[in-house]
């Protein structure tokens, strides 16, 4: 009944995921937000591995569980200003990373 391969149905998973989006940025004339926020794709991935690992339990459940994981990831990513590329370099490095300095104004008085 189908084929069984997780990384396959993730895979197809994620990239409906961000071939929608971006289908509809274009549509949009925005610029596409894959280009610039690399939480979308990690959403997407989450969503789809959350939908093939519960769809042998039941189908409807495994669409909203799916749906559920890409809301709720999309939704704490806006509200926290998550970025995954960020996040990365924080955690590949040893130590904490600088704060970040602001360029002072010389026309400022």
């Amino acid at each position: 009944e189908g084929y069984h391969g997780i990384f396959f149905l993730v895979f197809l998973g994620m990239m409906t995921g961000i071939g929608g989006g971006l289908i509809r940025d274009i549509l949009a004339d925005t610029m596409p937000f894959i280009l610039y926020k690399h939480i979308y794709a990690m959403a997407a991935f989450a969503g789809a591995l959350v939908c093939v690992l519960l769809i042998h339990i039941h189908l409807y459940l495994a669409l909203a569980a799916g749906t559920a994981v890409v809301i709720v990831i999309r939704v704490l990513a806006t509200h926290y200003c998550w970025d995954f590329v960020i996040e990365l370099v924080r955690l590949s490095w040893k130590r904490k990373m600088p704060p970040v300095r602001q360029k002072e104004d010389k026309w400022k008085t």
